[in-house]
């Protein structure tokens, strides 16, 4: 964990900063991106 967050860590050159009291960003993925395959009919039965 050390190396990562060292001055010459892969992290080093990161400037995305969130503060404590903002919302992390968030975008929806796309509607079929995660089908639901609970309700798909299976045909091996």
């Amino acid at each position: 964990m050390m190396v990562l967050t060292s001055p010459n860590g892969p992290f080093a050159q990161s400037r995305d900063t969130a503060s404590y009291d903002e919302p992390l960003p968030y975008q929806a993925p796309p509607a079929d991106l995660f089908p639901d395959v609970r309700t798909q009919d299976t045909a091996t039965s």
